[in-house]
């Protein structure tokens, strides 16, 4: 008994001086934490180059060894990164600052405005004039109309010492909302890159304008005209029922303040219309932005879409009747038909071809032809 126990401690030691000379003549003796590409504190990132675990090549191997390329990360071409410019150099340089992103969380939505703008007087430099597109939409169908329209609006900011600026909506991000709503961060962004704009008028870009020696100070911007032209006590209207203009139970102050005046604006048949309006520099303004841009308010289905989002503010909201004024129609948004209330008559102006998709394209590249035809640019 005693015998065979000895026996199997002989071999077992055997056995293990065996396995350490096989472990000590082995590579394996050798291995540690950078020959199995782990570290244990700091794993390497997958990103950087990793160590090789293969014994090199020799000389007179066979293989041939292929040199390292360097892969081009995968995704667009170098130009299609960056976004392409539009085919026009009236669009100043792009400062909707950094990355792609929501437009509020963008600088410029937040521009300096006083918080009591005095506006009694003003220089002509200080009216901007915006136009926010991106070229498409229904009037797409009229040939060269954005750079036709920009043309002529340079020439009529020229003559009077105004500005004129073109933003491309495209460049704002406005979610799940549809594109019309981009003019809105467009306006924040049009007075922010014009800190000397006192009021701006953002015109739809189916607008023509007609006569080009009316002065828009002369002709609105002033107090006294506010206080000739502004319709006080203003029904406001809400769409149509059974053919007829619904009248609300709303209406616009007997006795405004021109002073708190922020927003101008005009009414059809319809209600407001924000294919024209002009806005003025100030807290006020920068709050109507904000409001107006509330979220439950841009993911509505609104039929009318941002139109008919200012719409109802205005018909829930007192205070914010109190700063917004409504105006003849064709002071600054007559239509290409209707009746003298409504409809461009010689000396307007402008002419506003709302709707003319209807009819048809056809139809808004006819009206687009017979008014250009009729413009007086002097």
């Amino acid at each position: 008994m005693l015998g065979s126990r000895l026996f199997l401690g002989v071999l077992t030691a055997a056995f293990l001086l065996l396995v350490v000379k096989i472990y000590s003549d082995s590579s394996f003796g050798h291995l540690s934490y950078s020959d199995l590409q782990i570290s244990p504190a700091n794993p390497q990132s997958p990103d950087k180059p990793q160590p090789s675990t293969s014994a090199p090549a020799s000389p007179k191997s066979s293989q041939k060894t292929e040199k390292p390329v360097d892969k081009k990360p995968e995704g667009k071409k170098p130009d299609e990164q960056k976004p392409k410019k539009p085919n026009s150099d009236r669009e100043k340089e792009e400062s909707w600052s950094g990355e792609p992103g929501y437009f509020k969380n963008k600088k410029e939505w937040n521009f300096d405005a006083p918080l009591e703008p005095s506006d009694e007087t003003f220089k002509p430099e200080e009216i901007l004039i915006l136009t926010a597109s991106n070229g498409g939409g229904h009037n797409a169908a009229i040939p060269n109309l954005l750079e036709r329209i920009c043309e002529e609006r340079d020439s009529y900011a020229k003559l009077h010492n105004y500005t004129h600026t073109w933003l491309n909506t495209d460049k704002y991000d406005v979610g799940d909302a549809h594109p019309v709503w981009a003019k809105i961060p467009a306006i924040a962004d049009a007075f922010y890159q014009n800190p000397q704009a006192k009021w701006l008028w953002i015109a739809d870009s189916d607008i023509i304008f007609m006569t080009h020696t009316v002065k828009l100070e002369e002709m609105l911007l002033s107090q006294k005209v506010m206080s000739e032209k502004i319709m006080k006590g203003q029904t406001l209207f809400n769409g149509m029922r059974d053919g007829k203009t619904h009248k609300t139970k709303v209406n616009m102050p007997e006795e405004p303040k021109i002073s708190n005046l922020d927003i101008l604006i005009t009414q059809d048949h319809n209600g407001i219309n924000a294919g024209s309006i002009f806005l003025r520099r100030s807290q006020f303004t920068r709050f109507i932005l904000e409001v107006w841009t509330d979220k439950l308010l841009m993911e509505d289905h609104w039929v009318g879409k941002e139109q008919d989002a200012l719409k109802h503010l205005l018909l829930e909201h007192p205070l914010i009747r109190e700063h917004t004024g409504v105006f003849p129609q064709r002071m600054f948004n007559a239509y290409a038909v209707g009746g003298d209330k409504m409809g461009w008559r010689e000396g307007d102006l402008m002419v506003h071809l709302a709707g003319c998709w209807v009819g048809g394209d056809h139809i808004c590249k006819e009206r687009f032809d017979e008014f250009w035809a009729k413009r007086k640019l002097e």
